[in-house]
């Protein structure tokens, strides 16, 4: 009787164990693209887009140089606010 409570407890434990070696990486991967770094990553690159089609309407003619630098200039300030929020704990 008494041996029967150990194998059931080591079923349990040996199953949750397993699960906890599959479950690991897919919980450390929900985690870290949460975090603010993986977000400012994710920023950065719409960024420069944003700014590659913002030069090519300048040069077109479209946006007046002084519009498109002070948009530029605004934007730059509250990213660099952001990096700096996120990189000074």
């Amino acid at each position: 009787m008494l041996d029967e409570g150990y194998n059931i407890w080591g079923a349990v434990t040996g199953v949750l164990g397993i699960m906890g070696i599959a479950l690991a990486p897919i919980v450390r991967r929900l985690i870290n693209c949460q975090m603010p770094s993986e977000k400012l990553r994710a920023l950065n690159a719409p960024f420069l887009e944003t700014e590659q089609h913002l030069t090519a309407s300048v040069n077109d003619g479209h946006i007046e140089h002084d519009q498109f630098f002070l948009i530029m200039w605004t934007t730059k300030c509250r990213i660099e606010k952001l990096r700096a929020k996120t990189y000074d704990c």
